[in-house]
């Protein structure tokens, strides 16, 4: 069923100058969407929670069941 089990992880990408950017999606595995996500500079806690919150009005809105986010 869509939203009952989500994914996550942060991504590290090295670009121009080896300077780094860091990417944080939200998937869905019921069918790899991209619920919500967020790109930064450095690895932050709002780098984490800006998706997380995201999802969770996403979730709140949608869904009746329990929804597990894991991440390693």
């Amino acid at each position: 069923m869509p939203l009952q089990k989500l994914v996550t992880d942060i991504t590290e990408f090295k670009y121009l100058g080896g300077e780094k950017l860091y990417f944080h999606p939200i998937l869905d595995l019921y069918n790899g969407e991209v619920n919500a996500f967020d790109i930064k500079k450095r690895p932050t806690l709002d780098l984490v929670m800006k998706p997380l919150r995201a999802t969770i009005e996403i979730i709140k809105n949608h869904v009746t069941y329990r929804t597990p986010i894991h991440s390693d």
